[in-house]
């Protein structure tokens, strides 16, 4: 038998794909994308696709939506100059579901995002 060694093209191959979808995703988490939109802007099967970005990011694509929309939700209740309600920043951070947005909301940081709110709020009063 012959053994030969991969090519590192081969061992790269889909990272720069992978990338550019995570890139697509940081540009527009706002709005939602199936495994296959995502997979064929990469170029990639699904499987394949699926296996390339949980192995690059440790999560499926899907998880690293919801981080990305969770993010920016959190900037938005940090924000002193955020005037929006709890229901709106859900909706402007992607989710379509205010229940939904609370119970992923708690399940990440353990506290309501009423509450999250309150706390940053809290803690700049302390520090000025």
């Amino acid at each position: 038998k012959q053994y030969t060694l991969p090519d590192l093209e081969d061992q790269h191959y889909g990272s720069f794909e992978i990338a550019h979808i995570a890139s697509f995703l940081e540009e527009h988490f706002t709005q939602d994308h199936s495994i296959d939109e995502l997979a064929k802007r990469a170029n990639l099967s699904k499987r394949h696709f699926m296996r390339l970005f949980s192995r690059t990011y440790h999560t499926s694509p899907h998880n690293y939506l919801l981080q990305l929309r969770l993010q920016y939700a959190c900037s938005l209740l940090e924000s002193e100059q955020c005037k929006l309600s709890i229901t709106e920043i859900a909706y402007e951070s992607g989710f379509q579901n205010n229940n939904y947005f609370s119970r992923i909301f708690r399940k990440t940081y353990g506290m309501s995002p009423r509450d999250y709110r309150s706390m940053q709020q809290n803690k700049k009063c302390i520090t000025r």
